[in-house]
């Protein structure tokens, strides 16, 4: 069976699995739905923690959307000709390099997409192809993200180890505990003190206006 999204949610709702966006991403949604980026800030986008090598407890700050998310309706995306690259990108970078035998064996209860699929040589070829175009545009864009954020001191660190809360969660297990982990990050990075960052976004984005893409290629499948 060839991969076909599921329409579960789970990409877009489970709190551990934060979601990058870019200035192109934002752009492009803003443009979509007929929304300013401050309004966007307001319902989507947000300052977000993305855990640093596999840790659940040390997270960098970056550019995200609010999980679950809120471009959705019911459990489909309501956006999804403009949906974020790194949306674009799941699963194929992943379909992109396992091998049938990984996939067979694959059997994460939390990604139901990815269970009992078939794919050839030939479909393979085609998801890489896919990928490695996403990549390049995702490259000059999140370098440009990341330079708005580091220019005005965004790029930070959030160690939760010193929250007072760590002991507790800790003692959990299992998803429901990186769950709860990152929902402590998130509630960290929000009561720190912030510059007006949707004004930032929108000026960058005016700024850095050659660098982003107007359009991207289409889904593969």
């Amino acid at each position: 069976m060839p991969f076909s999204c599921l329409h579960c949610g789970a990409c877009c709702e489970l709190p551990e699995t934060q979601i990058a966006v870019t200035l192109g991403d934002i752009r492009r949604l803003s443009r979509h739905i007929g929304k300013p980026v401050a309004e966007l800030f307001r319902e989507r986008i947000g300052l977000r923690p993305f855990a640093v090598d596999g840790s659940c407890t040390v997270f960098k700050t970056g550019l995200g959307l609010r999980i679950p998310c809120a471009s959705r309706e019911g459990r489909r995306c309501a956006v999804y000709p403009a949906r974020p690259l790194n949306c674009r990108l799941f699963p194929f970078h992943l379909l992109a390099r396992m091998s049938q035998e990984e996939l067979d064996a694959f059997d994460d209860p939390a990604v139901r997409c990815m269970q009992g699929i078939s794919i050839s040589a030939e479909e393979r070829g085609k998801y890489r192809r896919y990928v490695e175009r996403l990549a390049d545009i995702l490259a000059r864009e999140q370098a440009a993200t990341e330079a708005l954020l580091k220019e005005h001191g965004l790029l930070r660190t959030v160690d939760i180890t010193t929250h007072e809360d760590i002991s507790r969660l800790c003692a959990g297990s299992g998803r429901e505990r990186d769950r709860e982990l990152v929902r402590l990050a998130v509630r960290m990075i929000e009561g720190q003190p912030l510059p007006d960052l949707p004004s930032l976004v929108a000026e960058a984005i005016r700024r850095h206006a050659k660098t982003l893409a107007d359009t991207l290629p289409p889904n593969p499948i």
